[in-house]
C-alpha cells in the first residue's frame, strides 16, 4: 500500500513539475490586394502570413476597415469548405475570427 502512495505522490510531483508553454493563437500578416499577389490577382484582397513560408489565404469575411494594401495586423482564421474561386487552384477560403491592426512604426 505504501508504495501505491508513494508512485502516486510522485507522479503528482513530477506533472505539477512540468513547464507550461504559453502559445500565441494570433499571427502575424499583412493585408494586401489580391491584385498585387500572383495567382491571386481575382481576389479582392489576401492575407499573407510575416512567416518563413509566405502563405496566403483569401478570407471570406475581412471587415471593410481592414481592407488596405500593405497593412500589418495580427490574426486568428479558422478554415472554411467555400472554395476561393478567385485564386489559381481554387484553395479553401479562411474566415477571420479575430483580427488587430499593429501599430505602425
Amino acid at each position: 500500500m505504501k508504495l501505491k502512495h508513494a508512485v502516486f505522490l510522485g507522479l503528482i510531483l513530477f506533472l505539477s513539475s512540468c513547464k507550461t508553454v504559453n502559445v500565441k493563437a494570433e499571427q502575424l500578416a499583412t493585408i494586401r490586394s489580391g491584385s498585387s499577389v500572383t495567382g491571386f490577382q481575382n481576389c479582392a484582397f489576401v492575407i499573407q502570413f510575416d512567416n518563413e513560408f509566405g502563405s496566403t489565404v483569401v478570407p471570406i469575411n475581412l471587415d471593410p476597415i481592414y481592407q488596405i494594401n500593405g497593412l500589418k495586423v495580427e490574426v486568428i482564421l479558422t478554415n472554411s469548405t467555400e472554395l476561393a474561386t478567385c485564386a489559381q487552384g481554387s484553395p479553401p477560403m479562411v474566415e477571420v475570427v479575430f483580427i488587430r491592426e499593429l501599430p505602425q512604426n
